[in-house]
């Protein structure tokens, strides 16, 4: 599931997610409405199999060309750049959500893959310069993506899928 995550683009992400959804009945899916502390007000897409996990994060920003820097500068978190502004990293607050969930599910010295997917609306300048940073932060990033407002997801939280209940469990519980 990890690899096929990664190959998706702007023209695929859509499609992809709602046919794990809808088609897969060994992938257990839901929609959060955030996640705690750094994710929060982000709609979040979970997906579980027995063996990974990814964390898809809408990033409905204001369209805008921004430049990624993931390198914390002193204090201060990762920030991305816009012509008149700055915000906190996006993939920082997911790849921090990322280790976050590490550390609640693990069960003993079992390790769960898990593979965050950032998707903004955002333009970055810098993306071809950045992916070697956000491969080493296991996280996907689809930029220039328009959210209509009418678009609905689908996401099948499948009860009998016992795995996929108890980790979204426990990430619902995280903050």
């Amino acid at each position: 599931m990890i690899k096929k995550f990664k190959k998706q683009n702007r023209d695929t992400i859509w499609e992809y997610m709602d046919s794990l959804a809808l088609n897969n009945r060994k992938v257990y899916s839901d929609c959060l409405p955030g996640i705690k502390p750094y994710l929060e007000g982000n709609t979040c897409f979970v997906y579980v199999i027995p063996t990974s996990v990814v964390v898809v994060c809408l990033d409905k920003c204001t369209p805008m060309e921004e430049v990624a820097d993931e390198s914390p500068f002193h204090d201060e978190e990762p920030r991305y750049f816009s012509e008149n502004d700055y915000r906190t990293s996006p993939v920082w607050k997911l790849s921090e959500t990322i280790k976050q969930i590490k550390k609640e599910i693990a069960v003993g010295h079992n390790y769960w893959p898990i593979l965050g997917v950032l998707v903004t609306e955002s333009t970055i300048l810098n993306a071809d310069d950045m992916q070697d940073v956000w491969d080493e932060m296991n996280i996907k990033v689809i930029d220039k993506v328009h959210f209509d407002g009418g678009q609905t997801f689908a996401a099948h939280p499948n009860d009998d899928l016992s795995y996929g209940t108890k980790i979204v469990g426990i990430i619902r519980e995280m903050g």
